[in-house]
């Protein structure tokens, strides 16, 4: 086609051979006017929808906002996936590796396979309903534990608490009697005999109450000590009253194998009424 060019300003215009053909280039890029750019700049709003993205070899992938939702992530072999706003809503299966700072995390309903490795600190957990085993649990700022079938090690526990008694199972058991003397006199409660070598009595509870007329001193304690730390409780009690003592803790005095006695003083002679709730163990 032949092409007259008047007098003035000649514009170059780009063009391409094809053939014997002269195409001319037709701008379709996002540049702005007079400015050259890419076709697509890399953003995507809205919602998209990914049925799978089977493999992923190098580059990221980031999520400034909106929602991204792939049903299948099988292999991401490098690069990664930057969530800077929006939810990750559920990793029911794989790995999760090295994650950082996971703030904020609401509730941890079930990771019913696969293993997070060194989440780093996860702060502000609301609940973690189900766990196998923590093989080594930092720090908890905060939430809950239910039921946690082995801890390996706890470094700091800043509230709440944890109740360990690795002591094994026992049977509680009680024993009372009622002693009147006349003089000072030691009865046996409960006799070494039944403890054995290596083993303590371990006291729950204890009672005594004078039953008597006259004032009495009265004490339970181990292996006559009537003063310093085998002495359970020692009063000196008006007729018809006593003392009932409880210990937070079971206590055995830090002693082993060793008898559980009362005591009546010698010229206060009157009535114990004595009981105690005891179990035997190392």
């Amino acid at each position: 086609m032949p092409v007259k060019v008047n007098q003035g300003t000649q514009t170059p215009i780009a063009t391409d051979s094809v053939g014997t053909t002269e195409m001319e280039f037709v701008k379709v890029n996002l540049g702005a006017a007079g400015v050259d750019g890419a076709i697509w700049d890399g953003n995507v709003g809205g919602t998209v929808a990914i049925s799978s993205l089977p493999n992923i070899t190098q580059g990221s992938i980031q999520v400034t906002e909106g929602t991204v939702v792939v049903s299948s992530l099988p292999n991401i072999s490098q690069g990664s996936i930057q969530v800077t706003a929006g939810t990750i809503s559920m990793i029911n299966a794989g790995t999760l590796t090295s994650s950082g700072t996971t703030t904020g995390v609401g509730v941890v309903s079930m990771i019913s396979a696969g293993t997070i490795t060194n989440s780093g600190t996860t702060t502000g957990v609301g609940t973690v309903s189900n766990i196998g085993s923590i093989g080594n649990l930092g720090t908890i700022g905060g939430g809950t534990l239910g039921t946690v079938t082995g801890i390996g090690v706890v470094t700091t526990l800043t509230g709440g608490t944890v109740k360990l008694d690795g002591r094994a199972g026992r049977n509680i058991l009680t024993y009372g009697t009622v002693f009147v003397g006349t003089a000072a006199a030691y009865g046996t409660l409960v006799g070494s005999a039944s403890v054995g070598a290596g083993t303590s009595i371990w006291i729950n509870d204890l009672s005594i109450v004078n039953g008597g007329t006259a004032d009495a001193d009265i004490a339970v304690c181990f292996n006559a000590a009537t003063a310093g730390a085998g002495v359970l409780a020692r009063g000196l009690f008006a007729p018809n009253s006593g003392i009932e003592k409880q210990f937070p803790l079971a206590t055995n005095g830090g002693l082993t194998n060793n008898d559980l006695v009362f005591w009546l003083s010698g010229g206060t002679a009157g009535t114990a009424y004595i009981n105690v709730s005891y179990f035997i163990s190392v």
